[in-house]
């Protein structure tokens, strides 16, 4: 995590450090930074925490995909279930 004193902000773990889940956060803003303002993302490359274009990227495509609400997920689920219970 740490290389020639510089840490290495892609590979915080998920650990809570002082009640913050400072790696699921840092990757949060990485993911997030076209949407930043602009101090914001001086205050964190001061620091050295980068765009992260992956996780932008991944980001992005996720919130392209159709919605599914919670009720037809589950009805997904039971009819699944209820191939699984045929077959089986």
């Amino acid at each position: 995590m740490l290389a020639e004193g510089r840490v290495d902000w892609a590979q915080l773990p998920d650990d809570d450090f002082e009640g913050e889940p400072l790696g699921r956060w840092v990757r949060a803003q990485r993911a997030g930074w076209p949407g930043l303002e602009e101090d914001q993302r001086d205050l964190l490359a001061a620091i050295g925490i980068e765009e992260g274009q992956e996780l932008a990227a991944a980001r992005a495509a996720a919130a392209a995909r159709p919605k599914v609400s919670r009720a037809d997920r589950f009805q997904q689920g039971v009819a699944a279930l209820a191939r699984f219970a045929e077959r089986s």
